[in-house]
């Protein structure tokens, strides 16, 4: 879910607790009030507003051009064997994709297996870096700080 604000790295705003009309009801804390000189800096790749917009527009790219997401599809969970890392797969019919989220401040590695354990049969390629798969070394995918991968087989779409 994004709400106003994520696209740019507004942070939540408590300040609704001190309006009478508001104080009761905390959905107010995801509306932070627009911040236009932020949004300004949206397309500016160096500053931080700058790289989570372009950010988010690649992710939403890459989950335009693929079907593996549907919600008509298989979810499962998978555990990476590292409390760091979070892993599922989407199965469907034209394929599977598996997420890898690094959510540690440093990098972490899984087992290269987990992919055939996804059911990733061979090379994959991740929709995410232009097409390059995470590298192995020592049977491990490593996987960059707070980092995510979208992996498919190299005859998926």
């Amino acid at each position: 879910m994004i709400h106003m604000g994520d696209e740019l790295g507004l942070t939540n705003d408590d300040s609704y607790r001190r309006d009478p009309l508001r104080a009761g009801d905390n959905r107010w804390l995801n509306r932070p009030r627009m911040d236009w000189e932020l949004a300004r800096e949206r397309h500016d790749e160096r500053s931080v507003a700058g790289r989570i917009f372009l950010g988010l527009q690649r992710l939403i790219e890459a989950r335009r051009g693929t079907s593996l997401f549907h919600g008509f599809g298989l979810f499962q969970p998978l555990w990476s064997h590292n409390e760091h890392v979070l892993g599922y797969a989407r199965k469907r019919p034209e394929g599977t994709v598996l997420v890898l989220a690094n959510f540690e401040e440093s990098a972490q590695s899984i087992e290269a297996a987990m992919t055939r354990h996804a059911g990733l049969p061979g090379e994959t390629h991740d929709l995410l870096a232009g097409g390059a798969p995470p590298p192995v070394r020592d049977g491990r995918l490593q996987l960059e700080p707070l980092s995510c991968r979208w992996l498919v087989g190299s005859s998926e779409p």
